[in-house]
């Protein structure tokens, strides 16, 4: 739906509370025993041990080892929760992780760390630090019910390579389920120079869960995944956990526009002002087509924008800086003004609208379907002409409400004969033509994305050094 501001891509098709409840928690896990000369590696577990107790004590002293490392004012947020706070500890509890490093097992024996082994060395794989952070967040007053461990896979579609991983999933306090890489912050060892050409250039990259657990209990999630139709022990079996993942990729796909944007900001801001961004991505439930500039909404969204940066209040900033990174992902803005020369946008000026009227001219006829729309498609081209206004495509889905207002306007029959938002949308670094028709080519989508996304980052940036925002 929206301009990915990371190089993951959107996962709202994904349940991941977990869908299927697997009665079998119990696998041959690989650990080495030893006792009176003899040694055995494998033996049958169950895998939710892998998560501390209720109020394991280590896990508690950990945390109180991240406190020391906050101001006053800071730590007060682990012991109120007033609204925000759980969240904050969350982002912190990650960033904690600073203070291990990653580490592959060796000679392909996958020997998996309990939470305390791993405070004790310092050190571990992706599923350690998945299994510790699970339960640092619970050792924060987090509900378990709104943690999962998620073993899955990475997809960079950029290159169609696949990595094995686990990581943690929170449903934050706005009730999105948010990605929480524990590799993202991990020291890690430089990779070779191979290495740097393989994972340097990843940016468009997709979490795909096969498997769900918290303390209590373990989920399949459904998909076409042919991985999710083992059975569980089966599953754990068949990853291949070491060969494939490499943690510098993990760090480098959490890149963002407001990372870049908004360079220099107090960390714990920027995440706050990326979980609201999150929020109205992921809430389709409460879908406002203004607040992405989705159904040819131009003026109406910018109008909302300049409410919200004047309100002089960092959630207003979070979401004005979303609708702006839309506005040149989704309108044709940058089909009309990008420079043939330099391949730059200028930022757009909503006192001064760009292109000229006299430039604006529309026909449909191979922009694919409109769905939902009543007029043929020359009708619905000149209307859109005559408006003499840049556009955008209707995101009309099934699962999505659409306010009453707008959809009880008399103009509303003709934004549902606009192409279809994937149709014109420039959204994401990779071109896909099954479904995006506005331009014809891979080099021009791609001069596209790399323009309209540097136009983004510059108008979020001076909107933000124009404004005093705060919390």
């Amino acid at each position: 739906m929206c301009f990915q501001p990371t190089a993951i891509r959107p996962y709202q098709k994904w349940n991941w509370a977990g869908n299927e409840i697997i009665h079998e928690p119990a696998f041959m896990v690989q650990r080495k025993l030893t006792r009176k000369g003899q040694s055995l590696n494998r033996y049958k577990a169950d895998i939710r041990e892998f998560l501390s107790i209720e109020k394991n004590a280590v896990i508690r002293g950990l945390i109180e080892k991240l406190l020391k490392q906050l101001p006053p004012d800071e730590q007060l947020r682990f012991y109120n929760n007033a609204p925000g706070n759980r969240d904050c500890r969350v982002k912190y509890c990650q960033y904690y992780l600073r203070n291990f490093s990653y580490q592959l097992s060796k000679g392909g024996f996958d020997e998996w760390q309990y939470p305390e082994e791993t405070v004790v060395l310092k050190t571990g794989d992706c599923e350690d630090y998945a299994f510790l952070l699970a339960s640092m967040l619970e050792a924060c007053d987090i509900s378990p019910y709104c943690i999962r461990v998620a073993f899955g896979k990475i997809v960079d579609h950029a290159s169609g390579a696949t990595w094995d991983h686990a990581w943690v999933m929170y449903q934050n306090e706005m009730g999105s389920w948010e990605i929480i890489e524990p590799a993202q912050y991990l020291k890690h060892a430089k990779p070779a120079t191979s290495a740097k050409k393989k994972y340097s250039r990843t940016q468009d990259v997709e979490y795909l869960p096969h498997f769900v657990f918290n303390r209590d209990h373990v989920w399949r999630v459904r998909s076409n995944e042919s991985e999710v139709r083992l059975g569980f022990e089966s599953y754990l079996k068949t990853r291949n956990y070491f060969s494939k993942f490499h943690p510098a990729f993990a760090a480098s796909v959490h890149g963002s526009i407001f990372d870049e944007a908004l360079k220099g900001i107090p960390w714990l801001t920027m995440q706050r002002i990326k979980v609201v961004s999150l929020n109205v991505d992921v809430n389709t439930a409460a879908y406002d087509p203004r607040d992405h500039f989705d159904f040819a909404y131009i003026d109406e969204s910018w109008a909302i924008v300049q409410q919200r940066l004047a309100s002089g209040t960092l959630k207003d900033f979070a979401l004005a800086a979303h609708a702006i990174a839309d506005f040149y992902a989704h309108s044709v803005y940058g089909y009309f003004m990008l420079d043939p020369t330099t391949k730059k946008l200028p930022v757009y000026d909503p006192a001064a609208p760009q292109p000229p009227p006299d430039q604006i001219q529309y026909d449909f006829s191979n922009l694919g379907e409109r769905p939902g729309c009543k007029s043929n498609t020359a009708t619905a081209s000149t209307y859109w002409t005559n408006r003499k206004k840049i556009i955008s495509g209707q995101w009309y889905r099934w699962f999505a409400s659409i306010p009453n207002v707008l959809q009880n306007n008399a103009d509303f029959a003709m934004r549902r004969c606009l192409p279809d938002h994937d149709a014109l949308a420039v959204d994401s670094p990779t071109y896909n033509p099954d479904k995006h028709k506005l331009f014809t080519s891979k080099r021009e989508y791609d001069e596209q994305f790399i323009a309209r996304k540097a136009a983004a980052i510059a108008h979020i940036k001076k909107a933000y050094a124009s404004g005093n925002y705060d919390w």
